[in-house]
């Protein structure tokens, strides 16, 4: 089975353009979170036109197993020969050359060649290839088959040495709407820039419901080990899986925090919070009190219960608690189906936090292998271990991630947009998101303390 996908990206100054040529859907996870991606390019350049084709071909393992080895080098080379030697000296598939000619794949060597000069060297990374350029590096995946055509190409995250911390948050800080990004180093706060005031920030919340639950075991009123109970009341909408599990199903503390942190869970998320009471997660979460669970942010969102969310709004914090009571009443407030079109968050329900709590609360959290789980929607390469919790609604895009370095450095950064909902454009802000991230790499330790 072969699916493809074609993609054009314009880049100038930053600002990214992104369509989808095929017209092909990718329904798979996989496909879909790199279709995602197809703006990755996080440098300052002059109007640069990239085509990018990806084959998606399933095969056994086995086989990958068996032939990874050979095809490395096959492909490093293939690598080196187009970016050396240029289009001519190496060949395509038929396949690939209906999608993208020649001519088109030569002008998007020469821009890059224009960008950051010869290259120096190509290494095997985790899902890539690292290009090293004079100026710059830019991250290669590509496909070769066994006849050494090329059946897939995909150029993403071009950087040009020499590009400042500040240019890169200048630009995240130039999106539509309300912006603000914080960064610590080293548990330290490094920088703060945008808004100040506390922003709606998606599932990101769910950071502040880790946080309370550490605390919460630390302080030994539970543990990892504690088993809870679905309840129905715990059943919420997705993101997860936990919703359509049957009522009575036992699940230990662990393994609700893991499906909230890697799946973004929204039924463990409400499970938890229950377990641990809601006061005690107000406590990491100021902003947001009282603390919804997401079955009564999606009960408060639903078009049906449109007068009671417009008095939920008016109400002070005491007549908020009271009205919450009612919603716990699931005969009386019932959530549509989970596949319903109606499922999303009111603009003025959900979890607000600034992004210097965000930030912090994330580089408190011990257990940072529930936030290592998935791969992060940006380019991790430079990092020796890193995670990630981000959060989108509508007019709502958040990331909060940690990354840490081989020489020891460590940084928490948090970054969130809240916009009218057709200027959120989830290709730009990650474009900006991985440029920040591989911007503070590129740092020299000695530097590090100084962003400026």
């Amino acid at each position: 089975m072969t699916r493809l996908i074609l993609s054009s990206t314009w880049t100038r100054n930053y600002s990214t353009l992104s369509r989808t040529l095929s017209g092909k859907q990718t329904p798979d996870a996989h496909s879909s979170s790199i279709r995602r991606e197809l703006a990755g390019k996080s440098c300052r350049v002059s109007v640069t036109t990239i085509l990018v084709v990806i084959v998606f071909v399933f095969f056994s393992s086995t086989a990958l197993t068996d032939d990874r080895t050979r095809m490395t080098q096959k492909e490093r080379n293939v690598v080196r020969s187009l970016f050396n030697d240029g289009v001519d000296s190496v060949r395509f598939s038929e396949t690939f050359l209906k999608s993208a000619s020649k001519s088109e794949v030569r002008q998007v060597l020469e821009s890059l060649k224009t960008d950051l000069g010869d290259l120096s060297h190509v290494k095997e990374e985790r899902d890539h290839y690292k290009a090293r350029f004079e100026k710059g590096t830019a991250n290669v995946l590509i496909d070769v088959n066994n006849n050494g055509l090329i059946t897939g190409l995909y150029i993403k995250n071009v950087v040009l040495f020499g590009e400042s911390i500040k240019h890169a948050v200048d630009d995240f800080l130039a999106l539509p709407g309300e912006t603000s990004i914080s960064i610590l180093r080293n548990g330290k706060p490094y920088l703060r820039e945008g808004t100040d005031s506390a922003l709606f920030c998606g599932s990101a919340f769910k950071i502040a419901v880790l946080a309370a639950l550490e605390y919460t075991i630390d302080n030994q009123r539970s543990s990892w080990d504690n088993v809870l109970e679905l309840g129905d009341i715990d059943r919420s909408l997705p993101t997860g899986i936990m919703h359509r599990w049957p009522t009575g199903t036992m699940v230990t503390v662990d393994s609700a925090a893991v499906m909230m942190m890697s799946l973004s869970d929204n039924t463990a998320s409400d499970l938890l919070v229950r377990h641990l009471g809601r006061k005690t997660v107000e406590q990491f979460s100021p902003h947001s009190v009282p603390f919804l669970t997401t079955r009564e942010a999606f009960i408060l969102s639903q078009p049906d219960y449109s007068q009671l969310t417009e008095r939920y709004r008016s109400m002070n914090e005491e007549e908020r608690r009271e009205l919450l009571s009612t919603i716990s009443d699931i005969d009386k407030y019932r959530l549509p189906p989970p596949e319903a079109s109606s499922n999303v968050l009111h603009p003025a329900i959900g979890w607000r936090f600034e992004t210097m709590q965000l930030a912090l609360l994330l580089s408190k959290i011990e257990t940072k292998r529930l936030l290592s789980v998935g791969q992060p929607p940006f380019d991790t390469a430079p990092w020796s271990s890193f995670g990630y919790k981000g959060g989108e609604s509508s007019g709502v895009i958040n990331a909060t991630f940690w990354l840490s370095g081989d020489d020891g450095t460590t940084y928490s950064i948090s970054m969130t947009q809240n916009a009218e909902e057709d200027e959120i454009d989830r290709d730009q802000f990650f474009t900006r998101v991985g440029s920040i991230a591989t911007q503070l790499s590129f740092l020299p330790p000695a530097d590090k303390s100084d962003h400026n």
